[in-house]
């Protein structure tokens, strides 16, 4: 067994909280192009809270202006997915990573652009991976129909 295997689950989480609020704090000091990958990455930590936050089963306890800057981060994390390199299934869990951190009341409050924001950018993904599906899928039947009549 792991080491890693070896310490508790909300230990883990806290963790993983931590390297990615850690990485976001220092990874100005890097490169232009270093810093997106260590964006991504450090989101991708803190992403690992969310199963025990939303069935409530965790010792972490977030502050709602914590939620609101993990609810943001993602939001930018999908943006950037899907702006530099148009990957809509990792666009997808982001924003969806951004809906589980808003605030159950956020639609009532103060945080109603943010919630329209990462509602309205997870239904125009949603949208795109949708056509690209389908337009992979359309490939997929006319490579099929063609090597059936001409074979």
């Amino acid at each position: 067994m792991h080491r890693y295997e070896l310490i508790p689950k909300s230990e883990l989480i806290q963790l993983h909280v931590d390297i990615g609020l850690m990485l976001i704090s220092r990874g100005g000091h890097a490169s232009r192009d270093m810093i997106e990958e260590i964006f991504a990455f450090a989101v991708s930590h803190i992403n690992m809270a969310l199963p025990t936050c939303a069935t409530g089963n965790t010792t972490i306890e977030f502050t709602s202006s914590q939620h609101i800057v993990f609810a943001k981060l993602n939001l930018r994390a999908g943006q950037k997915a899907v702006n530099g390199k148009s990957d809509f299934a990792l666009a997808e869990v982001h924003l969806k990573a951004g809906m589980a951190f808003l605030p159950e009341d956020s639609w009532a409050d103060d945080q109603y652009g943010l919630t329209l924001q990462i509602f309205d950018e997870f239904a125009n993904v949603s949208l795109l991976y949708f056509v690209v599906l389908e337009v992979d899928l359309c490939l997929i039947r006319v490579r099929i129909w063609f090597n059936s009549h001409h074979s």
